[in-house]
């Protein structure tokens, strides 16, 4: 055990006790979060690579503390017993500098590295051949290559919304082919919402709704048209919002109703209407009833759509 200080510790506390105000009187060390100037005054136990060791430390003022000095760690130097090879592992010694600890660590071997010739080509129904040579060892491999034909893609017909395209392949080498299937597409609109393969027409909503204080006897209200759905025909989809739906009783959330809805244009004519039902109302849920609507839209033309419930 290394002392630094050798005073004895009845001496240290006597000093510590006479200059305990030290810290607080002097410019540096104000009452108010002052910092203590520790040094080393004793090392109890030296730090070795694997135990950690201790030591005092004091102040001018006089305060001392006790600190654990950590562990050091192993220090080692790296010789090589054994070199590894391409397929052999190889083998190291590590020595301590400090402790003298001797431990054997595995070198993984480095595998080969190939650099790959082709000496014969293969063709569609014969193997080729290939020399591969390790950069390391010398070690040489023959390899075969597996024959392999050259196709080539031709679409036959095209795939469409109502019906699966057809691929034949054709192989340039020796003429072996075979055919594979195109997936159907989704439908292709044209300005008027009409598939131009199959004459579907796009589907499209009424949003926007707001059926406050709605009644299953002939309460109308009035719903708009989003811009997503002009310029297009088919069947459309009414959204609404429920604020509050009465019985004849005056009891809430009636378990259904019916709608009858009237779509017309800008000079009145009803181009559209249809029916619908729906169950299980419930106060401020989203209704969607789905419609069969069928008319034309285009961007010029104002449409009002009147929605009325019935039971």
């Amino acid at each position: 055990m290394k002392k630094i200080c050798t005073i004895p510790w009845c001496i240290m506390l006597m000093v510590a006790a006479i200059c305990l105000t030290a810290c607080s009187s002097r410019p540096d060390h104000s009452t108010r979060g002052a910092q203590h100037d520790y040094r080393l005054v004793e090392t109890l136990k030296e730090a070795d690579c694997t135990t950690p060791g201790e030591a005092y430390y004091i102040c001018d003022c006089g305060s001392y503390k006790k600190e654990t000095i950590r562990a050091l760690g192993h220090d080692f130097v790296e010789k090589i017993i054994s070199e590894p090879t391409c397929e052999k592992s190889g083998e190291k010694e590590l020595t301590c500098s400090r402790c003298g600890l001797v431990k054997q660590e595995t070198i993984f071997s480095t595998g080969h590295n190939w650099n790959e010739t082709v000496i014969q080509e293969a063709t569609c129904k014969a193997d080729g051949k290939s020399e591969a040579v390790c950069s390391r060892c010398g070690i040489k491999e023959i390899r075969t290559i597996s024959p392999s034909h050259n196709y080539k893609k031709t679409v036959v017909k095209e795939a469409t919304c109502n019906q699966e395209g057809q691929v034949r392949f054709v192989c340039s080498g020796c003429g072996d082919e075979y055919w594979s299937t195109i997936n159907k597409t989704s439908h292709k609109y044209d300005t008027d919402g009409k598939c131009v393969y199959c004459g579907t027409r796009k589907k499209g909503e009424i949003k926007g709704g707001s059926a406050t204080g709605l009644t299953y006897f002939d309460q109308k209200f009035n719903v708009t048209l989003t811009n997503s759905c002009m310029n297009i025909a088919g069947g459309l989809n009414l959204f609404f919002d429920v604020k509050k739906t009465y019985d004849k009783e005056g009891n809430t959330n009636v378990d259904q109703l019916g709608f009858n809805v009237i779509v017309k244009d800008s000079k009145g004519n009803v181009v559209a209407s249809d029916t619908g039902w729906v169950s299980r109302i419930v106060v401020d849920q989203t209704v969607e009833v789905k419609m069969s609507l069928d008319f034309k839209m285009n961007y010029s033309e104002n449409y009002s759509v009147i929605v009325s419930s019935r039971r």
